[in-house]
């Protein structure tokens, strides 16, 4: 487990469904994200809240990504109260859902959500969406060689 000072950036995982979890902690292992993980809109909205009453109005989240259809209050439903806290303005959120038809996507387009993943999930996207909200691609290992050595070596 690496330590907390190496971890780049935080992500909040909220779904109903444990292996959604799973799913997020084999995408994201070596890239230098933390994640946190609840289960409901209620849990994620208190574990945010209850961050940034003891970081002076930082929830030290840089993402957060819900599942649309939670049961009780929706992520919709988050979003939205997340966004009327003085925290949260700003806060990156991406909706998932299983089921992309016409009316939820006409929701998404009305609503602040920075994008939305479908399931089933795919690293390769995940990973992309998460890097390209966060504004960063994954660091390149770094090397004394230059690339034009690099590149005839493995051709070799």
């Amino acid at each position: 487990m690496k330590p907390l000072s190496s971890y780049l950036h935080t992500v909040l995982v909220v779904d109903d469904e444990r292996s959604i979890f799973e799913l997020f902690t084999l995408f994201l292992e070596g890239e230098g994200i933390s994640l946190l993980f609840c289960e409901s809109a209620d849990e994620a909205f208190g574990l945010l809240e209850g961050r940034a009453d003891r970081w002076h109005g930082d929830p030290r989240v840089d993402l957060v990504i819900t599942d649309w259809g939670l049961p009780g209050r929706d992520g919709l439903a988050l979003l939205e109260q997340i966004r009327n806290t003085a925290w949260g303005a700003e806060l990156p959120i991406t909706l998932m859902s299983g089921s992309m038809n016409r009316e939820l996507m006409s929701q998404v387009a009305r609503t602040t959500a920075e994008s939305v993943l479908r399931k089933p999930l795919v690293k390769a996207l995940v990973l992309s969406k998460i890097r390209e909200i966060m504004g960063r691609e994954k660091p390149q290992a770094k090397t004394s060689e230059p690339a034009s050595a690099l590149a005839k070596r493995r051709a070799a």
